[in-house]
Parts: C-alpha cells; structure tokens; sequence
C-alpha cells in the first residue's frame, strides 16, 4: 500500500516482541476453515488457517 514491495509482521509471543521482515512459511499442521474480514474490503470471507506454523524471515529485529 505504500509502494514497498515488503512483507512486515510484528510478533508478541510471551515477553518477547519481534519483527519478521519477508516471512516465509516452511512447515504448517493443523488445517482448519474459517472466516475473516478486512478493513480495507467489505464483508466476511472463507479461508483455510493453520493451528501451527513454522517461519524462516530475514533480519528478525527483537524489540
């Protein structure tokens, strides 16, 4: 949205914050069905989430 060509996520897990910068998913388990929304499209639609990921990113910044 801003013309950067960046995948940026930002992480709370325990006391711990970080920051991925272009994720990738490696490895995922658990597939499930379930519905989301998004502030910048109207209403609800389906998708497929997973109960557990794992990720390699570039630069993992800890905050």
């Amino acid at each position: 949205m801003i013309g950067v060509k960046k995948n940026i996520i930002v992480v709370a897990a325990g006391p711990f914050q970080f920051a991925m910068i272009n994720p990738v998913i490696t490895r995922k388990s658990g597939a499930f069905e379930t519905e989301e929304g998004c502030l910048s499209l109207d209403g609800v639609r389906s998708c497929t989430r997973y109960e557990e990921i794992e990720v390699d990113h570039c630069n993992g910044i800890v905050i």
